[in-house]
């Protein structure tokens, strides 16, 4: 039986020295390993061979402690956390599928003082902008449908985020510079180029003739930009991983898929705390406070407290990759995640949703692990994913679990290919 057990685990192990292997890194102990063999060199050079084999057998084993010693936490950490998992400026790739989320600055741990979102005022508005607009404001009066939709406030870009950093000294921390302009949810919706069919049906009733039509309103507004257009990735908000921990103190996640009352098609499943910039995370300063969102969406969305709030990314949707055919658009997007004193054990309690009910049609109480991730996302195929969502859970794991990465995306493509997936069952 121990035999017919080990010849079962030996596809878990090749996945497992795959991962290994990809994400080794000899270049962390490189610098210590030709220390030594100049060493061993230049004590043969002086002494010969009786030198050299005296400090061989007496001093190799003290001499390769201390360098494994001296490196052994920037060998572990480069090991198990390459620099390409995330690369800046490049888009968002994992489990074999290449994502629209292009990357602007991250992995790091940002502290608060170093996301300086600031607000500059309104957004200016074309006037076929304004009339569609107040086109929309008198249709929705009339929707009948399921969707949920208000004109509240709502925040864009106003010119492309930068990231201050002094490139010659490695130790200082990034700084984040984004500034937003305050616009309506309505325009955000009709620029964003992800309306529900049906409401995109009932909102291009009696369109006015002088306004460009509807599935040509953002790509209009685009280009009368001379350089950057605010319209062009109209979403502003934040992707967090929700971590909460059970008896055994194993790591927990809520991950939901999107209901029908939701207005954007932007993706069939998230993480639990997904939220848009609004004025209420506005600080008497006139900057946008992302902390203060991820409280409230943890809030609304599924009525917990949260004790520990990390942003480690900083994206940009795009809604396609270049030289395909616009789908959709995102935005701006912080990703990071955050943990909660509520135990695992009760994430699955329905009393502790918030009032957004309509946002999520299936919530999922999930370890996070890689077994548990490689089981959903063989449902859940990440194509599936809003691309932020998916980053913020993958890197989470990481985190948590060193190494997590490249065994996920491995195994994930192993089973795949071999016909494994798209087969619904009990997931948890």
């Amino acid at each position: 039986m121990a035999i017919i057990n080990g010849i079962g685990r030996l596809p878990r192990l090749r996945i497992a020295f795959r991962a290994w292997w990809i994400t080794l890194n000899l270049w962390a102990v490189a610098p210590y390993l030709i220390v030594l063999i100049v060493l061993l060199l230049a004590t043969y050079a002086v002494w010969g061979s009786r030198g050299g084999s005296y400090l061989l057998s007496n001093l190799f084993a003290a001499a390769l402690g201390i360098v494994v010693g001296a490196s052994w936490r920037s060998f572990k950490r480069r090991s198990t956390r390459p620099g390409d998992l995330v690369q800046v400026d490049e888009y968002f790739s994992f489990g074999g599928v290449r994502f629209p989320l292009k990357i602007l600055d991250g992995p790091s741990v940002y502290q608060p003082h170093e996301l300086v979102l600031q607000v500059s005022g309104d957004l200016n508005l074309f006037d076929f902008l304004t009339k569609a607009h107040s086109h929309m404001v008198a249709r929705m009066d009339s929707y009948r449908g399921d969707r949920v939709l208000f004109d509240g406030i709502c925040y864009v870009l106003a010119a492309p985020p930068m990231v201050r950093r002094t490139w010659e000294n490695p130790r200082e921390r990034p700084t984040l510079l984004a500034e937003f302009s305050r616009t309506s949810y309505f325009i955000r919706v009709l620029c964003r180029g992800a309306m529900a069919p049906d409401l995109a049906r009932h909102i291009a009733e009696d369109w006015p003739s002088e306004v460009p039509a509807l599935p040509d309103l953002r790509r209009a507004a685009v280009n009368l930009a001379d350089d950057f257009s605010p319209f062009l990735h109209t979403g502003a908000g934040i992707n967090v991983c929700l971590v909460a921990y059970d008896r055994a103190g194993r790591p927990w996640t809520l991950v939901q898929r999107r209901g029908s009352g939701i207005a954007e098609d932007t993706g069939t499943w998230a993480t639990s705390i997904h939220e848009s910039f609004s004025a209420d995370d506005v600080t008497v300063d006139g900057r946008i406070d992302p902390y203060l969102t991820a409280t409230r969406g943890a809030r609304e969305e599924l009525g917990i407290s949260l004790t520990k709030i990390e942003f480690f990314v900083v994206a940009t949707d795009e809604g396609s990759l270049p030289g395909q055919r616009p789908s959709r658009t995102g935005g701006f997007e912080l990703i990071g995640w955050a943990e909660t004193s509520l135990a695992a054990e009760r994430l699955g309690d329905t009393r502790f949703r918030g009032r957004d009910k309509f946002e999520a049609a299936e919530t999922l109480a999930m370890e996070l692990s890689v077994e548990s991730l490689v089981k959903l996302l063989l449902v859940a195929h990440p194509s599936m994913w809003f691309p932020p969502a998916l980053l913020a859970v993958a890197e989470t794991l990481e985190r948590l679990k060193p190494g997590s990465w490249y065994r996920v995306s491995a195994e994930l493509q192993l089973m795949l290919r071999n016909g494994k997936g798209d087969k619904r069952t009990d997931l948890f």
